[in-house]
């Protein structure tokens, strides 16, 4: 095959994967939300699939093109590093300064690959349930406050009730894919092997990505909300 052919059909290649990188991002970002961005959007927190995957799937399909893509990137670079070279010596006529140059040039090409594996991720709360939480707290305690009183106003009582019980019924719990069952655990107070049980996760690894568990066995996000609300029902 000549070279102007290859040059052609890897360029055809690169030019694709972009368009597929971008079009998949779109995918996960507007068509298959996150589940906050699903509560906002449509106040429930129901999976959405495309072509039978859901968006940390298509995640995995995303990272896999965008190893592809460096790699035709890199064998192009390679094929025009004559090239490269010759336009590297033109703008850089020293040697000292080529030196320097080249080693910033792959200090900042290291960094900019290897940093997600030396930095430490920042654990938060979250949102949504911590407010949720709070506003629970206040009926709670308007009800308390009122039944200490000599006079009751029943209707009153009851009102709030109803709106407590209502909130209880409307709120979702902030889980998603990229969580791990031990996540989940320490964030909602719920020993872990009340979830593995009731999900019938006995064997799984409590640190495994919640899409792959249930891609494995089947379960849904909406399963595990339901094993969280139910727990702290009883206690």
């Amino acid at each position: 095959m000549k070279k102007s052919t290859l040059n052609f059909f890897i360029d055809a290649l690169l030019f694709f994967s972009l368009c597929a990188i971008i079009g998949i991002g779109l995918l996960i970002k507007y068509t298959l939300p996150s589940g906050q961005d699903r509560w906002a959007i449509y106040g429930n927190n129901h999976e959405f699939l495309f072509l039978n995957m859901d968006r940390h799937q298509w995640g995995d399909i995303h990272f896999a093109v965008s190893i592809v893509m460096i790699m035709l990137l890199i064998l192009h670079i390679v094929l025009h590093w004559q090239f490269v070279s010759t336009v590297f010596r033109r703008l850089v006529n020293h040697s000292p300064i080529k030196l320097l140059t080249g080693t910033v040039f792959g200090f900042i090409a290291i960094i900019l690959i290897a940093f997600p594996f030396f930095i430490t991720p920042t654990q938060v709360e979250g949102g949504q349930h911590l407010q949720h939480t709070k506003h629970l707290t206040s009926i709670k305690t308007e009800i308390e406050h009122r039944e200490n009183l000599p006079v009751q106003n029943k209707s009153s009582n009851h009102s709030i009730s109803e709106e407590s019980n209502q909130a209880e019924h409307q709120h979702r719990y902030e889980i998603n894919g990229q969580m791990t069952l031990a996540e989940v655990s320490r964030k909602y107070d719920v020993p872990i092997n009340i979830i593995k049980t009731q999900l019938k996760l006995e064997s799984a690894n409590a640190n495994e990505r919640l899409g792959r568990l249930k891609k494995q066995y089947g379960f849904t996000m909406s399963e595990i909300e339901d094993i969280i609300s139910n727990y702290h029902q009883k206690q």
